[in-house]
């Protein structure tokens, strides 16, 4: 929720910044072309004034090579949709395998010829 008290700007700042990064190995090295909706972002790297909060973000683009295009949001349908997604529910599951039978185990310990070779060596 803290995300939302930003301005529009600054979060389509921040995604831009995320989304370059997330792809670094992909677009290092190559000229590429931002699509946004947000219009000021177009002219994101000609500002000669940038306010103090936005250029630790800016900063992190100066290494690449590429272009701004706004793109209306009307047509812009996957931004669109992306923006009005929900957050994410996250689901971490533990599994455990099933309890093993030790008979099982030294049985096949005794079968194979590798881990035989070992435990005669140990108990010389």
């Amino acid at each position: 929720m803290r995300d939302r008290a930003r301005p529009v700007y600054e979060r389509e700042l921040i995604a831009v910044v995320w989304a370059v990064q997330r792809w670094r190995p992909y677009l290092l090295g190559r000229k590429f072309t931002v699509k946004t909706d947000q219009r000021s972002l177009k002219f994101l790297l000609e500002q000669r004034a940038i306010q103090l909060q936005y250029q630790k973000w800016i900063a992190k683009l100066l290494g690449y090579s590429f272009e701004v295009i706004y793109k209306l949001g009307l047509e812009n349908k996957a931004a669109d949709a992306l923006s009005r997604m929900g957050p994410m529910t996250h689901l971490n599951q533990l599994t455990a395998p099933a309890l093993l039978d030790v008979e099982v185990i030294r049985e096949e310990v005794r079968k194979d010829p590798a881990l035989h070779e070992i435990i005669q060596l140990i108990e010389e």
